[in-house]
């Protein structure tokens, strides 16, 4: 990675003195899928906190469950690397 990358401008963020709360969206994962697969291609991609995700359609706008956008994501990534 280039040193002094704002990570923080590729997610939405909200902090206070102890705590860092970032929050991904669909554009905003693929942003860092994007760059993660160009910068290292062979990476590992980890999920945390997934039980947090809308899989029930909760949120009164489109949801959009972000595990199944990384999966879409990392599939289209590799087959393009096998091909």
């Amino acid at each position: 990675m280039e040193k002094g990358v704002d990570w923080k401008a590729l997610s939405r963020y909200r902090e206070n003195r102890t705590v860092y709360y970032a929050y991904d969206n669909k554009q905003t994962i693929t942003n860092k899928l994007w760059r993660l697969s160009h910068e290292f291609p062979r990476y590992c991609v980890a999920a945390y906190d997934v039980e947090r995700d809308d899989f029930e359609d909760f949120c009164p706008k489109k949801s959009v469950p972000l595990l199944r956008v990384v999966r879409k994501l990392v599939t289209a990534m590799h087959q393009t690397r096998v091909e």
